[in-house]
């Protein structure tokens, strides 16, 4: 009753619907170690004394025992907390139930029973619910959906609403319940720990079977009936009805217990003295009782297992064996590739089909060599004293061996040895190949020969001075040879020489192998290239890196190529051939067995050849480094779809959160990390991810196997998180998972916030405007001051200098003249001297006054200008009229005064050099430009004045100069009908001064200003 205590009472109960196997192809099936074994302890995060393990639905294994509830994704552990956070103390798990819809069934230690939803919610069930047990022992579910409970003291039935007692209504007696199982025909079997009763689907009373539970460890479900374990046998329980032998309708719900049959027929359990056994079950079931043979393997941990004390096992949907002890986890993956189980103090390994002896591995080790046949590996053979180094089956079916020194002949009564060619008696031998008259051996840095009976010739043509160091020869009798620097020779049955090399593209570097089939394939230390069309061709492959050191090449009847290299056994479909051989640069999708896969190590790149060999029964053989391996072609599973991708939770700086719905960030959230898995839980290493996260990523970005992503410096809004993962052979798209979250702005971040920004923005930058136009216009102001207060420093200096001096002067001429006398003649050209000085005083007078009068314009630059001009018509006694058509109040007033002053120059140019009787100013403004134009109908100007002004008068200059300064636009020509026009064209942009800014309230208040009567 060991099985039964472990659990809590008799709560090993595993239901397993069995379809059994038929009779293993191959001498010896699969034992424990040609399994990929996995173990995992307290430093790698497992849990301790696992009692009961589960597989939901969803590809999570879940981990029951007194710590709590795991749930492991192949590579990580994790344990479980109720999401909501209730608790209530009963931790420690007694059993699970995975179903298939999807839900988790979970018995306590202390009591208490919950189910976990597909949704990630926790349901605990209570005594308000009618949920009343102690420790639960086993959990099961029948054909109609109810879930049934057994502890030491009762039976409990939930039917979806409510947990409900089962007593002496349904035919039981109160006491200790324990194993539970389901038959094929939906009847329920109870143990109550002295007999196994039946509830017939339907009905509501047990009946009893009359077998009793006494040493049970285990009930098996076998092609519909149910099967009582011991250590001893197996005991049939006929169901209610009595009805044996019937498929099981309902989809296979794997349990966790003691005892385990595969569908190999083995019987795998940890009722063993220490660690793991299993035990071989008769084919043929017959009869009541089957009796149990004594194991035939053991796994303990001195073979690497977690522990000595196992306590349940699981097989999971894939196939793989999961085995829980006192101290960690172990893992059982089956794997393509089966080991055959030699000596590990030999390497060195040989490969032969015998038509005879089957397959034949030669080794050595340091102090030995032997011999295998395969299916006997236990029995070693003593072989030659020589490491061999290279094997061959000539056209006869006569396997040799050839190694340092010679060849032998394999035969019944053992070998045969033939000493090498005298010229090379320690030459050791690279390849053997096999031809029409004989046995072709290349001997390393020596000449091809042939031994033909017991003679040994040189063959091939005397071109061929390079010692070969490859070897093959075709079915149709043509020899291939390799050498180095990439050079392939070929010689036909005529002895006709053929070379190809890096112009007939070859650049697999020094050729190492070769195969002659139906192909024709050379391999190197750069790769491998294939024949087509008179040329060679490189094989590009997903993974370069798979074909380097090929050291072996098989072509299966099914036109699969198989590779044996440094990486592992390589393959490549005949239909991705068929697409090289349309296309020689098609990228071929090769398939790797590595030791993930069961592989050996590593193929040795030159010696032995071959490394790979198709045995007479279609087994694939394989040599590495450190052992030997097969696979049945046949039997290699399609490409697994891919596994399916599970989002964990999401961590918002340092907050974790439920990924099963979408999440609301806190405000201001800049760094999120997100955790995802994919389910494979037989090669979780060879899971590849890719991620994309909308608005952020443009494309998928690869993630390789990394299970997390870490994005920074998010902004707000809403974001959505897709992953997606791949099989081992790179196909993607199985099954995507997605995660929405929204990160809510801060007020800095709020487009309230943003809009009030720029609000001020706006504002401040019209203030600034508004203060650096007012600066730009102090400025003007000041030069301007600047050049009046100039002028006015130069008009008194004319007249305290210039005009006083000038003055003087006259008054001496006078005396000068009084005191001539009466000579009519110097008197009268004395007169006339200082009549033309009183002329220049006046002119020096009326130019000291127009330098103050130009000085400022006023408030209105119209009737200033009107003034000026009356003034000199009434000095000069001409006619002036002045027009005036607009207001140029939008003008910066800087401007206008040397628009003034212009005008007052062009006026005085008008009255004093013109000798004009009219002279006109028009002065318009239309909002677009300031016109001013000057029109009299003098003489006019002379066009050499007009152009370079009069010597030394600068009128005409300070004018241009001054409307050059300005923008504007100055034009001096001859009027129509006699005179001179000026014109002053000033446009408004680029010169005219921006209304200053008004609030809203204040251009609502102009408007309603200037619309009042």
């Amino acid at each position: 009753m060991r099985g039964w205590i472990r659990g809590g009472a008799i709560a090993s109960v595993l239901v397993l619907a069995c379809a059994w196997a038929h009779a293993a192809p191959w001498p010896g099936e699969r034992t424990l170690k040609q399994f990929h074994h996995t173990r995992w302890d307290s430093k790698s995060g497992a849990p301790l004394d696992t009692r009961r393990m589960a597989q939901t639905a969803d590809g999570w294994l879940w981990l029951g025992g007194p710590q709590g509830l795991y749930r492991f994704d192949g590579l990580r552990f994790e344990r479980f907390a109720d999401p909501e956070g209730q608790t209530d103390g009963s931790e420690g798990v007694s059993n699970l139930l995975a179903l298939p819809s999807g839900e988790l069934w979970i018995g306590y230690y202390h009591g208490g029973m919950a189910v976990l939803g597909k949704d990630g919610r926790l349901q605990r069930f209570g005594v308000q619910d009618g949920f009343d047990a102690n420790a639960i022992s086993t959990i099961e579910y029948d054909f109609d959906g109810n879930i049934w409970a057994a502890s030491a003291a009762r039976l409990l039935r939930y039917d979806g609403q409510r947990w409900q007692a089962i007593g002496e209504d349904w035919g039981l007696k109160l006491g200790s319940f324990g194993g539970m199982a389901v038959d094929a025909n939906g009847a329920l079997c109870v143990s109550d720990h002295s007999e196994w009763l039946m509830l017939p689907r339907g009905e509501r009373r047990f009946r009893r079977t009359g077998l009793p539970t006494a040493g049970a460890r285990s009930l098996q479900l076998i092609d519909g009936t149910l099967w009582m374990v011991t250590a001893e046998s197996l005991q049939r329980i006929a169901d209610a009805n009595g009805a044996q032998d019937r498929p099981a309708p309902r989809p296979n719900s794997r349990r966790s217990s003691s005892v385990v049959i595969d569908g190999e027929r083995q019987l795998w359990t940890v009722f063993c003295p220490e660690g793991l056994c299993r035990t071989r079950l008769p084919r043929d079931l017959a009869g009541s009782r089957v009796a149990l043979a004594v194991p035939d393997e053991h796994f303990t941990h001195r073979d690497g297992l977690s522990s000595d004390v196992g306590m349940t096992i699981l097989e999971d949907r894939g196939g793989n064996f999961w085995v829980a002890t006192k101290s960690g986890l172990d893992r059982f993956r089956p794997v393509p590739l089966r080991r055959v189980d030699l000596p590990s103090a030999y390497t060195h390994f040989a490969l032969a089909d015998s038509p005879e002896e089957g397959l034949l591995i030669a080794g050595a080790s340091a102090t030995k060599r032997s011999l295998w046949r395969a299916g006997r590996e236990g029995m070693a053979f003593e072989a030659p004293d020589t490491i061999f180094t290279a094997t061959h089956v000539d056209r006869a079916g006569q396997v040799w061996f050839a190694g340092r020194g010679g060849v032998w002949r394999r035969h019944a009564r053992g070998f045969e040895r033939v000493p090498a060619p005298a010229e090379a008696p320690r030459a050791a031998v690279r390849a053997l190949a096999s031809d029409r008259l004989g046995l072709l051996v290349k001997f390393a840095g020596r000449p091809l020969y042939r031994l033909a009976g017991s003679r040994w010739e040189t063959v091939l043509a005397p071109e061929l001075t390079t010692p070969a160091t490859a070897l093959a020869a075709g079915p149709d009798g043509r020899l291939w040879l390799g050498f180095a620097q990439q050079r392939v020779a070929v010689v036909d049955a005529e002895g006709r020489l053929r070379e190809y090399g890096e112009a007939d593209g070859l650049s697999t570097g020094t050729v190492t192998h070769l195969h002659a089939g139906r192909r024709v394939a050379a391999a190197g230390e750069n790769g491998v290239s294939m024949l087509r069309d008179g040329r060679f061709w490189p094989l590009h492959v997903k993974e370069p890196q798979n074909l380097r050191g090929v050291s072996g090449i098989v072509e299966t009847p099914n036109g699969d190529l198989w590779l044996n290299g440094a990486r592992g056994a390589v393959r490549i479909a005949a239909a991705e051939l068929e697409r090289w051989q349309a296309q020689p640069q098609h990228v071929l999708a090769e398939q790797l067995f590595d030791a993930l896969d069961g592989y050996p190590s590593s193929a040795s790149p030159v010696t032995p050849q071959p490394s790979a060999v198709m045995g007479h029964d279609g087994r694939l053989w394989f040599a590495g480094i450190d052992g030997v391996a097969w696979l049945d072609p046949a039997s290699i599973d399609r490409p697994a779809a891919p596994a399916p991708v599970r989002i964990l939770d999401l961590v918002a700086d340092g907050r974790r959160f439920d990924a099963h719905r979408s999440a609301l960030l806190p405000p201001g959230t800049s760094n999120v990390t997100i955790r995802y898995t994919a389910l494979a839980l037989g090669e979780p290493e060879r899971v590849r991810f890719r991620v994309r996260l909308d608005g952020v990523d443009a494309n998928w970005r690869s993630a390789g196997n990394n299970r997390e992503v870490v994005y920074s410096n998010l902004g707000p809004g809403h974001h959505r998180f897709v992953v997606d993962a791949s099989n081992p052979d790179d196909i993607w798209g199985g099954s995507q998972a997605s995660v929405s979250f929204e990160i809510p702005p801060t007020l800095l971040q709020s487009s309230g916030f943003h809009v009030a920004v720029a609000v001020v923005g706006a504002v401040l930058l019209a203030l600034a405007y508004q203060l650096r136009v007012g600066v730009l216009s102090r400025r003007a102001r000041q030069r301007m001051q600047a050049v009046l207060d100039e002028r006015e420093r130069i008009a008194r200096e004319l007249h305290d200098t210039l005009l006083q001096g000038v003055q003087g002067l006259v008054l001496q001429f006078q005396a000068a003249a009084d005191s001539i006398g009466q000579d009519p003649s110097a008197q009268k050209s004395l007169e006339s001297v200082l009549a033309r000085a009183d002329r220049v005083m006046a002119e020096g007078r009326d130019r000291i006054a127009s330098l103050r009068s130009m000085s400022e314009p006023g408030d209105d630059l119209a009737l200033s200008l009107r003034h000026f001009g009356e003034q000199l018509a009434a000095e000069q006694r001409a006619e002036f009229v002045a027009k005036v058509q607009g207001e140029p109040t939008s003008f910066d007033p800087a401007l206008l005064c040397e628009v003034y002053r212009i005008g007052c120059e062009a006026l005085l140019n008008a009255f004093q050099h013109a000798q004009a009787k009219r002279i006109e100013l028009w002065l318009q403004c239309d909002g677009r430009s300031l016109t001013l134009r000057i029109r009299d109908d003098g003489v006019g100007i002379a066009p050499e004045l007009l152009a370079r002004g009069r010597p030394g008068h600068w009128g005409l200059a300070g004018m241009r100069e001054r409307a050059q300064r300005i923008g504007a636009r100055l034009a001096i020509a001859p009027a129509i009908g006699g005179g001179t026009e000026i014109e002053l064209v000033l446009p408004a942009s680029g010169s005219r001064r921006l209304p200053r800014m008004r609030w809203p309230w204040q251009r609502r208040r102009a408007t309603q200003a200037s619309s009042a009567p």
